[in-house]
């Protein structure tokens, strides 16, 4: 009864602006209105401290970047102006010169100028009021030297060594322009009340029950959203999500259990979307830790992984088997990095490394979906049965989500499953982020510290020759065949679901998009 109490509840917020009669039905809203399902609440929406999908998902709303990706469904990752209109690379490759866009404003009123586009990166690049190790994206921005605010309406980025990963990286929701007035105003409460200058703006959050937008009436788009009010309402099981979705209640869904999309897509009044995404689901080792601090250990575990079973038992064959981290739709990638499955080759590993059959090892997973792994508890069952044929011994601990991340960024795991989904669609926004030195204790949750990878990752940022890029990767690539600080299991599609009378979304592999979106 609690999910269908909150559900009503979301409904009761919009009635004042209803024209409905009152004897409507609990499952109508007005046509301006947009309920968005989803199985967990945002954690943080400050940019610059948030790295999950619930928050990112409100945030690509709320905020916007000075660059940003086309909403061309054939050309997802083309960067495209966005708060800067124009930019240009210096002749050394070591300055980036942006023009601003005039005549934008803040949800507070604030006017966005150089100055606020200077105090944002400054601000996402130190960590701000919780210091640098609370800024889980500041990796992708170690390559910048300083930032200037040139006039009004300038900017300019100036860099200690040249970086062709620069533009994608402020096209990422971390990179969003904030409010200098709203931050300093809030301090490490901003999460809870961000003002951006994008299309939506915040009504209201009632944590762990949905987070209410309003349509920004000032926004500078060159069209006005027609959705006016959009509701990401918290339903945190799957198969109530998907009875709401079929009587109305809700309007649109992500995180599809791929079990369930063909009944979906017999079900009347219901469409679905699904597309391949840029994500990996792997399993993270915790390299500090016993008995993964061994090498020979972690290379065993990777090869006791039977992908082909985790596709079909776990993914309904919605993936693909991965044996890198970077997905075959982005250069790069490889189709070994991981060694293969080989139950009898792992023993050996083990016995090598002086491994005890019998050995217990705790294995953490996540207590909602991810895009990237929509059967958490039916993966890490198959993950401990595959693991049990070489000698281990497998508790699984389920954590909520909070919790789940909190533990990961700690050191607390020993084994992980997690995921990632791309910001960028840029190779480097895998390895950086995931195996990065400078990032344990954020988003490095294998704790891999290898100064050679650190230092071929820069230099592979700085190569413009795409070729050569490439051959870059795969000298990352040997030390991670190498050292197998984890273990990637599969690359998996996307899927969305939403009422009939939803109109104008298309499901973009990086951001979640809504401006366009309107019902019928």
């Amino acid at each position: 009864m609690r999910t269908l109490f909150t559900v009503l509840g979301a409904l009761a917020l919009l009635l004042p602006f209803s024209c409905k009669p009152s004897n409507a039905s609990s499952s109508e809203s007005p046509r301006d209105v947009l309920i968005y399902g989803r199985g967990k609440d945002s954690i943080s929406l400050d940019p610059a401290a948030a790295s999950d999908g619930e928050s990112t998902k409100v945030m690509d709303n709320v905020y916007e970047t000075l660059v940003d990706f086309s909403e061309d469904p054939a050309r997802p990752a083309e960067l495209i102006p966005c708060l800067a209109t124009s930019w240009e690379e210096g002749k050394d490759r070591l300055q980036w010169t942006f023009y601003l866009r005039k005549g934008v404003r803040f949800h507070d009123g604030t006017p966005f100028d150089a100055q606020a586009a200077k105090f944002s990166l400054d601000r996402l690049i130190s960590g701000g009021e919780w210091g640098p190790q609370t800024a889980p994206y500041r990796g992708n921005f170690v390559d910048v030297k300083e930032i200037q605010a040139q006039g009004s309406h300038t900017l300019v980025i100036r860099l200690r060594r040249p970086s062709v990963v620069l533009l994608r990286n402020l096209a990422m929701f971390c990179a969003s322009i904030v409010s200098p007035t709203a931050v300093k105003k809030e301090g490490r409460q901003f999460g809870d009340h961000p003002v951006g200058t994008g299309p939506y703006r915040l009504q209201s959050w009632k944590k762990d029950v949905r987070v209410t937008l309003t349509r920004n009436e000032d926004w500078w788009g060159d069209f006005r959203p027609k959705l006016r009010t959009i509701v990401f309402l918290q339903v945190r099981d799957w198969p109530s999500r998907r009875v709401q979705l079929e009587a109305g209640e809700l309007h649109m869904v992500d995180n599809v259990v791929f079990q369930d999309i063909q009944n979906l897509n017999q079900a009347k009044g219901v469409e679905v979307q699904v597309k391949d995404g840029m994500n990996v689901c792997y399993l993270t080792l915790n390299n500090e830790k016993p008995p993964f601090d061994h090498p020979l250990v972690r290379k065993a575990v990777a090869m006791a992984m039977d992908r082909a079973r985790i596709v079909s038992r776990g993914y309904f064959d919605f993936a693909r088997p991965a044996r890198d981290l970077i997905p075959p739709t982005i250069p790069g990638h490889s189709e070994d990095v991981a060694p293969p499955e080989d139950l009898d080759g792992a023993k050996s590993l083990l016995h090598k490394a002086g491994f005890k059959p019998g050995t217990s090892v705790e294995l953490r997973v996540m207590n909602n979906p991810r895009p990237y792994l929509m059967e958490p508890d039916k993966v890490a069952e198959l993950l401990r049965d595959q693991l049990a044929k070489i000698g281990f011994v497998v508790r699984i601990k389920k954590l909520d989500w909070a919790s789940y991340l909190r533990g990961l960024q700690e050191g607390e795991h020993q084994m992980a499953l997690i995921g990632w989904t791309t910001d960028n669609g840029d190779p480097d926004n895998f390895y950086g982020p995931l195996l990065s030195g400078d990032l344990v204790g954020g988003t490095n949750y294998s704790r891999m510290r290898n100064a050679q990878f650190d230092a071929l990752l820069r230099e592979a940022r700085g190569i413009s020759d795409p070729k050569a890029r490439v051959q870059a990767y795969a000298k990352i690539q040997d030390i991670l065949r190498k050292e197998c600080p984890l273990v990637p299991l599969v690359y998996t599609k996307i899927a969305s679901a939403y009422r009939s009378d939803v109109k104008g979304f298309v499901r973009h592999p990086i951001k979640i998009r809504l401006a366009r979106v309107y019902r019928e």
